[in-house]
């Protein structure tokens, strides 16, 4: 049944806000703040306003992989029962009618990512391969669940996220602060990677 255009608007935006699953989000924040502290005790000097451009570039990002993971796996989420980390949102597959909306949303939050780091570059100064690195973030949460790749049906998801969670959010709170990787970072990652494994074996 569609909704009546009284309450329209309102109910997109909470099925919207279900669809980010923004306790993902705030997981990707404490990889992100724990990657910043650890430049911190290295020696890196606290700026507010580094640091905030920083996540900026880094969330959108983040946000978005709920999105197109939702809109990829439709399908299958239609044969599972989702929990709080497993089987997607289930927006999609109640309501297939916002599934347009939901890619829109993935791509234009990527794009805000990578504008938000074009900033953070230009303002800091920072090597062109902190782009790199925030592009190659961006494309593994989109290919984790995207045509061709695909990763999470093709036995790379695990890979995929162990890489994400153990390497590269905190190593981009890490860079933000301290504007580049040294050993004091490398040290850690192997620990690191092994908590990013753990997880994704659990969900």
């Amino acid at each position: 049944m569609l909704d009546s255009p009284s309450l329209g608007w309102p109910r997109t935006v909470a099925r919207v806000l279900r669809l980010g699953r923004l306790h993902f989000v705030a997981a990707g924040f404490l990889l992100f703040t724990f990657g910043a502290l650890l430049a911190l005790h290295q020696g890196a000097s606290f700026a507010v306003h580094r640091l905030i451009l920083g996540y900026l570039a880094f969330f959108p990002a983040h946000l978005s992989v709920s999105f197109s993971n939702d809109y990829f796996d439709a399908a299958i989420d239609a044969l599972a029962h989702p929990t709080l980390f497993t089987g997607g949102s289930g927006v999609l597959v109640a309501h297939p009618q916002l599934r347009p909306l939901a890619r829109r949303l993935a791509l234009g939050l990527m794009a805000l990512s990578l504008a938000f780091g074009i900033a953070f570059a230009a303002i800091y100064r920072y090597p062109l391969w902190l782009l790199a690195l925030l592009t190659a973030g961006n494309a593994l949460g989109w290919f984790y669940s995207a045509p061709p790749l695909r990763l999470s049906v093709r036995g790379y998801g695990e890979i995929a996220t162990t890489l994400a969670i153990g390497l590269a959010v905190p190593a981009w709170g890490y860079v933000v602060m301290r504007g580049g990787l040294d050993s004091g970072y490398w040290l850690l990652t192997p620990p690191l990677l092994l908590v990013g494994f753990a997880f994704i074996l659990l969900v």
